[in-house]
């Protein structure tokens, strides 16, 4: 770099400053007086510029730091980013606001460091826009929090199965928790019978409505019921309008304009169907089916009333191993860490005396990442896969794989 007029320029045998033209992070150089004597094209384009001679030769501070995120001035004194000047130390923030050519302002982290030039100490920035990460990150912070409630509800229908509750209770509290969760206005269940019709066995409701339990409708038309007991799967109608027959008329009679539903399962069966919707102007979440799903589950064991509460045992372990991974990993923990913590969580669950997680490489062998239990595959550790194991046949298949009995396993 060379220094011409107001501005430093690039010259075409400056390997430095053509490397920083070609990184993807973008970085810019202030001179001791805070003017902007480098910015790369990442940093262009990053601040919305048309090209760096629009950035040359303006204040660091005044061009894209002049504003805190409520709107009141940001002093150029009480800037961290271009204290390096003066101290000879460098700056890192996690999270500070940049501001765009046009004024929007975008999350940024930035390390600022200290560096000799012509006239005296300046500094080069490097940043990074974290707005898609803090979105995704917002994402992810309310998903748990959704799950959460979720496993909540789930526990309590589950308490209710594991405490052989009068199966009526049993429906009319999944119908109430599957409401409040899916925040939706109509929850019902009903039993198929042999002749075609549904009859109501547990509703939650905050409208009028006729589907009181015990009564029988007909299933008549490709309605939501009738959909999940031909294919036995979750289903999702978007739109009921022109859909014939009693039942959706008696829908669309309380103010639901689109549905979904998820099959409960009873021996093997389809024996029943779970049903909510939205309202006219709501659109009903992505995934609803699905998630009313995991309650028909509970409620085919309730119907069944078989090994209820170990399998309440399970599902309560089961969601909270889970739940306590997936905070991990929300909260950013190294690999290693979470790999651990998932091999842990999987013994202690299944009662399992040996558990190993493995990354295969290219040499054909597994690097361990995580372990539970007392045995030589412990994380750090390499496995040449020279045989028949377990492992090896899971690589060359891409499948599950079970070995019964081990001892007649090579490798």
């Amino acid at each position: 770099m060379t220094a011409v007029g107001d501005a430093w320029r690039i010259g075409d045998d400056d390997f430095v400053a053509g490397v920083l033209q070609v990184t993807a992070q973008p970085i810019w150089v202030v001179n001791p007086d805070g003017l902007i004597r480098f910015a790369n094209p990442a940093a262009v384009q990053a601040l919305g510029y048309g090209s760096a001679d629009e950035l040359l030769g303006r204040p660091s501070h005044d061009t894209i730091h002049y504003q805190h995120p409520d709107g009141t001035p940001y002093p150029a004194l009480e800037c961290p980013m271009l204290l390096p000047r003066k101290t000879g130390e460098t700056v890192r923030s996690e999270l500070d606001w940049f501001l765009r050519r046009d004024g929007s302002m975008f999350p940024v982290s930035y390390v600022s460091a200290p560096i000799n030039m012509p006239e005296g100490r300046g500094a080069v920035v490097a940043f990074t826009d974290i707005e898609e990460r803090r979105l995704a990150e917002r994402a992810l912070r309310d998903r748990e929090a959704m799950l959460a409630d979720q496993q909540d509800a789930l526990r309590r229908v589950a308490a209710l199965v594991a405490g052989n509750a009068p199966s009526a209770d049993v429906f009319a509290a999944v119908a109430r928790e599957v409401g409040q969760v899916l925040g939706t206005p109509l929850v019902q269940m009903s039993r198929y019978e042999p002749d075609g019709a549904a009859t109501v066995i547990g509703v939650w409701s905050e409208r009028p409505h006729p589907f009181q339990a015990g009564t029988r409708w007909p299933l008549e038309g490709p309605t939501i019921s009738l959909r999940v007991r031909e294919t036995g799967r979750p289903v999702r109608l978007d739109d009921l309008a022109g859909i014939p027959g009693a039942l959706a008329e008696a829908v669309r009679g309380t103010g639901i304009r689109s549905v979904a539903g998820a099959p409960i399962v009873v021996g093997g069966r389809v024996w029943g169907v779970m049903a909510t919707g939205a309202t006219e102007g709501r659109e009903l979440p992505s995934g609803t089916e699905h998630r009313l799903a995991e309650f028909t589950e509970l409620v085919g064991t309730a119907i069944a009333n078989t090994h209820a509460r170990e399998q309440l045992r399970l599902l309560v372990e089961e969601q909270a191993a889970l739940r306590r991974v997936a905070t991990l990993v929300a909260e950013g923990a190294e690999p290693a860490d979470i790999f651990a913590l998932v091999a842990e969580e999987i013994a202690r669950v299944t009662g399992l005396e040996m558990v190993m997680i493995g990354r295969y490489d290219p040499d054909r062998t597994v690097f361990l990442t995580g372990a539970a239990g007392v045995h030589p595959f412990q994380p750090g550790t390499r496995w040449v896969l020279d045989g028949k194991s377990v492992s090896s046949q899971i690589l060359d298949t891409g499948r599950p794989v079970s070995s019964d009995p081990y001892g007649q396993m090579t490798g």
